[in-house]
């Protein structure tokens, strides 16, 4: 069964390691939006798949063509969006994310056009529907640098980052799970079929998780702790609590919600349609 995993490229409050531009490249400097998106995969095995979890480790841009990047090298114009270092990884169930894509980065990046992205996975696992008590270890199967790190092309358009507007782009990671003659399960991806590249904000949906830092009921906005977009605006979001319909008086500081939406490229804002506080 063909599944995507989309990565939205944009701001983060995870560790980020700070994005540079070498060998000439332009000082100019766009915004760009990464985020998550999976659909219910089956191993080789016809096993259901219930939850499969990554960690991610870091994430960079390639600026260089399929030749160099198929040929191991390292580009020294390649530009990390995201770095977890000694911290923890970004840890994504792919299949919680099935009809909008997970925010995992938002940024600013030297402008010009990037042409791929490299993901690096420390750790994957597997929960079979049919043991559901028991997650299963991925043996990792990457394509990039390492079998640690997956590489993905930007195609049939490379995404182009802007001085003047934000970008937003995925990463789509179809994932691959074959069980091996050793009775090993492992975890590719379909690099074939992919649909990474720039994205479309008025189509594609997005969601963020987080803590309520601030709001402000008369502008129906609101900002969340440690979130990488820059607000909420609820206006005409579906507010739902304890399994209930909610009115927008429920909604208080501290709470942890979820809010699906798209995202307004003009403001960095995410316009929801829906917040669900946990």
């Amino acid at each position: 069964m063909k599944t995507s995993s989309i990565l939205v490229l944009g701001m983060t409050a995870l560790a980020l390691a700070t994005a540079g531009a070498c060998g000439g490249q332009s000082t100019s400097r766009g915004q760009l939006v990464l985020g998550l998106k999976d659909g219910p995969p089956t191993s080789s095995d016809g096993r259901t798949i219930s939850k499969l979890e990554i960690d991610v480790t870091k994430i960079e841009l390639k600026t260089e063509g399929a030749s160099q990047a198929d040929a191991g090298e390292s580009d020294d114009k390649d530009v990390v969006v995201f770095d977890a270092g000694t911290g923890a990884a970004h840890t994504v169930d792919l299949l919680t994310v099935t009809t909008f894509s997970e925010i995992v980065a938002n940024l600013a990046v030297p402008a010009g056009t990037y042409e791929g992205a490299e993901l690096a996975v420390s750790g994957a696992r597997v929960v079979f529907a049919d043991a559901p008590t028991v997650s299963v270890p991925l043996t990792l199967d990457g394509d990039g640098h390492s079998k640690a790190e997956f590489r993905f092309h930007f195609k049939p358009n490379a995404v182009v980052v802007s001085a003047t507007s934000t970008t937003l782009a995925v990463v789509d990671f179809i994932p691959v799970v074959v069980k091996d003659a050793a009775g090993q399960y492992r975890l590719g991806h379909d690099g074939d079929n992919d649909k990474s590249g720039e994205a479309d904000e008025h189509e594609h949906e997005l969601e963020i998780k987080g803590n309520i830092a601030t709001i402000d009921l008369a502008a129906n906005k609101l900002t969340l702790s440690g979130a990488n977009i820059s607000a909420v605006d609820f206006t005409n979001a579906a507010i739902e609590m304890n399994d209930a319909t909610a009115t927008k008086s429920a909604l208080a500081v501290g709470q942890r919600i979820e809010a699906e939406g798209k995202l307004d490229k003009a403001t960095g804002v995410l316009v929801a349609t829906k917040l669900h506080v946990e």
